[in-house]
């Protein structure tokens, strides 16, 4: 498993750790874990596109069951709730190598 951690806010400037939230610059984060569960394959030229609108923003949420691309022209969905971590733009697409991972937030 491969575990990703991200910020929902920033971290304090340094020297600023210990004053008080008025003080401060900026605030103490709390942060937002992922799981890569999975990476989607390109199996060769043609073989999966984007659903419409999505594919271009990373860490874009998709709810479980809704088709996020097609895959030989069938809808590909998974049954979590998920977020698209570097999804390529066709233009990048590459057989055998990933469209993009798949992480589910924890």
């Amino acid at each position: 498993r491969c575990w990703i951690v991200f910020p929902d806010e920033p971290y304090p400037t340094p020297g600023e750790e210990n004053k008080s939230d008025g003080d401060r610059g900026k605030t103490i984060q709390q942060r937002q874990n992922y799981v890569l569960r999975e990476s989607i394959m390109l199996e060769g030229e043609g073989s999966f596109e984007w659903a419409p609108g999505v594919g271009g923003t990373n860490f874009e949420p998709i709810p479980a069951g809704v088709p996020f691309g097609l895959s030989k022209g069938v809808p590909v969905s998974r049954p979590y709730d998920l977020c698209l971590v570097f999804p390529k733009v066709p233009e990048l697409f590459v057989p055998g190598k990933p469209v993009v991972w798949l992480a589910e937030k924890t």
